[in-house]
């Protein structure tokens, strides 16, 4: 009963006062409220926009942070990789060095060992020459003749077969080492290939 009693003074105060006033009150009474309304939307907004300013401050350092350390990480290793790379070169290089030295000084005493034994064997068979000219008689100068050539062709075959091999043997060793400097090859393209994409 008490409601509706106010309810009707309700309605004798709204027709009691005109419609322009009653419209005005109720257009600022909406405008308060809609006021109210947005300034507390506002403040929640500048509130979330203040959290959302600090939580991406404090991801922006952590991300920061974490790029720093990684930095200071990787750094080392690829100045440790590069001295790596640095030092398998070098070692390559001496072993390709050295093996050259060896093949070449391998040649070098193989032609002097050759050039000796041709030595030795023609000053054996010149002294041969002169011993038997001297120690036999004119008649048999022609035997001795025909016998020293069968011989120095026999020789001369036995010694071109020894340069055969030898010349086998030589190339097999350049065909070894060529075989090696291919590998080795392969191995430095690696090795440049990692140390480019490694920077």
């Amino acid at each position: 009963m008490e409601e509706i009693k106010k309810s009707e003074d309700y309605m004798n105060m709204s027709m009691a006062i005109s419609p322009e006033k009653y419209f005005d009150s109720r257009f600022d009474g909406q405008e308060k409220l809609f006021t109210e309304k947005f300034n507390s939307l506002q403040t929640q907004i500048e509130t979330l926009s203040d959290r959302l300013g600090s939580e991406i401050s404090r991801l922006d350092d952590k991300i920061e942070t974490e790029v720093s350390r990684l930095e200071s990480k990787i750094t080392p290793e690829v100045d440790r990789l590069d001295a790596k790379i640095e030092t398998k070169f070098q070692e390559l290089d001496n072993k390709i060095e050295t093996k050259f030295q060896e093949l070449d000084n391998k040649i070098e005493t193989k032609f002097q060992e050759l050039d000796n034994k041709i030595e030795t064997k023609f000053q054996e068979l010149d002294n041969k020459i002169d011993f038997e000219i001297i120690s036999l008689k004119e008649n048999e100068i022609k035997n001795l003749n025909d016998k020293m050539d069968a011989g120095f062709k026999a020789q001369s075959e036995k010694f071109e077969a020894k340069i055969d091999a030898l010349d086998k043997r030589l190339t097999f060793g350049f065909t070894v080492i060529l075989s090696v400097l291919g590998v080795l090859t392969a191995v430095l393209g690696v090795l440049v290939t990692l140390h480019f994409i490694g920077r």
